[in-house]
């Protein structure tokens, strides 16, 4: 399966590369909003697209087979442009915008922070002195932004901050964001329903579950808490009853219409739950 998910991957990194502002002369230089910089249609770039810098960083550092991106220079230029332009982006609160200017997003700070931290992790001996200091004060502002905020009506962002929070913490290791971090996962986990979906404006969302699994997944693998363990597998059992016969999942009969999953949380939990290891075969 590893190998499958490797070659469709492999598959859109050109894709993903020509969203890229690639000009070292542009004042948008490292920018994945090609709506933004290329097309002028918005106001501001949506902040999240940075983390194409994540998936770039793993093929930069690992000898996977058919990857021709391993230390490959242009790449590791490309991404390090990618973290560099967050400082063009964030607000002074440690916040970044999706949508509109000074929108202040809680989520896409978090879709934006999380994939750069593990891209800061993976390609930090590649940095200059300078551009180490630049990321890490971009992820220092974030992680204080993210603890003193809370979204209660959206479960998965706040699982996603809580991993984000976690992740930073490993670079900075600080106790205050440890306690924010240990905060909102026992938040999360408090507000999962018998059933097993955690609330999505007040429902259940297959998509969003499984985004959710996700974030618990690798915050579990990251961090070892065992606590989290059996309710990434209540949720995943709770998915198993929303799996279509002909392939699909989800749909209008979930409280945010989404008809997609995300494998990668399954996939870190197959050994340990094996009904896990059978979603991922019908994904």
């Amino acid at each position: 399966m590893k190998q499958i998910f490797l070659e469709k991957a492999l598959e859109r990194i050109p894709y993903l590369l020509s969203l890229q502002d690639r000009n070292p002369l542009s004042p948008s230089y490292g920018s994945f909003d090609r709506e933004y910089w290329h097309y002028k249609k918005t106001d501001c770039p949506y902040s999240s697209v940075q983390g194409a810098a994540f998936p770039l960083a793993i093929l930069y550092k690992n000898k996977l087979p058919i990857n021709p991106y391993y230390k490959n220079n242009k790449i590791r230029d490309w991404i390090i442009a990618s973290l560099i332009f967050l400082d063009k982006i964030q607000n002074k609160n440690g916040s970044f915008d999706e949508y509109y200017p000074n929108e202040q997003s809680y989520i896409g700070t978090s879709l934006t922070m999380y994939p750069a931290s593990e891209a800061f992790l993976l390609m930090k001996e590649e940095l200059s002195s300078e551009q180490e200091n630049t990321i890490l004060k971009i992820l220092k502002k974030s992680a204080l932004f993210l603890s003193k905020n809370i979204e209660k009506k959206v479960i998965n962002q706040e699982a996603m901050a809580a991993l984000v929070i976690y992740t930073i913490n490993q670079i900075f290791n600080e106790n205050e964001f440890q306690q924010a971090a240990e905060k909102k996962i026992h938040f999360v986990l408090e507000s999962q329903t018998q059933e097993g979906w955690f609330p999505e404006y007040g429902g259940c969302d297959v998509g969003y579950l499984s985004y959710t699994i996700d974030f618990l997944a690798t915050y579990y693998k990251k961090s070892g808490d065992e606590k989290v363990l059996e309710p990434i597998k209540k949720a995943i059992n709770f998915i198993s009853f929303c799996l279509h016969p002909n392939g699909t999942a989800g749909g209008e009969y979930t409280a945010r219409n989404t008809e997609y999953l995300v494998p990668h949380g399954f996939e870190l939990i197959s050994n340990k739950y094996p009904l896990a290891n059978r979603i991922i075969k019908f994904i």
